[in-house]
Parts: structure tokens; sequence; C-alpha cells
């Protein structure tokens, strides 16, 4: 299984002295030490699920960043609205950069 499904308490981790790299599979080497000391569980709709989501989230918020520039230069502004309003919305940080931009052209 893959890194982004497992969870330790972190006294394992420390315990086993963390991901080492003895022979080109630091995961599965860590998981054997791992799984001598103590139990463990998979959890890979959560923990997955997050970290891919997360990833996910940053690219619908560029897309929406493009989208928005795509339409202005395009002519687009009904267009331009409705995206810019979405980014707003789902990264106010990224909106704020993007109209201090456009406030700044003639």
């Amino acid at each position: 299984m893959p890194p982004s499904m497992a969870m330790f308490r972190r006294e394992i981790v420390d315990a086993v002295g963390g991901f080492q790299d003895p022979w080109g599979a630091d995961d599965l080497d860590f998981y054997l030490r791992a799984a001598l000391r103590s139990e463990a569980w998979c959890h890979q709709t959560v923990v997955t699920r997050y970290r891919r989501l997360t990833q996910l989230t940053e690219i619908f918020r560029d897309c929406l960043l493009e989208n928005v520039k795509d339409r202005l230069y395009s002519g687009d502004a009904a267009g331009a609205q409705r995206a810019s309003t979405l980014l707003a919305a789902e990264s106010p940080q990224r909106w704020a950069r993007l109209a201090g931009r456009w406030s700044t052209v003639d």
C-alpha cells in the first residue's frame, strides 16, 4: 500500500527509526519494521481521499484563475464575472491578486 494509505502513531515511527532507504523500498521496509512492533490499520478512504481532494481543490482554483483571465482576454465579460465570483468564494487571496492586476490595466 502507498504511504498515503497508512497511519501510524508517532511513537511507532520514532521507535523504528522512521523511513530509511536500505534497498530502494523504504516504505516497505518501514511497514515491516512497524508491523513487528504494533498493529496497523489501513485508512485508504480517509487519508488518501483527503490528500487527493486537497490536490484537486488546488487544481480547480488554478483552473478558475485561468478561466477568468481567458474570458477577459476573449471579451466574455459575463463569463469572466461568473468565474470571478467562484474564484472569490474559493480563494479570496487569488481573486485579490487577480483583481489587483486588472485594476492597473488601462
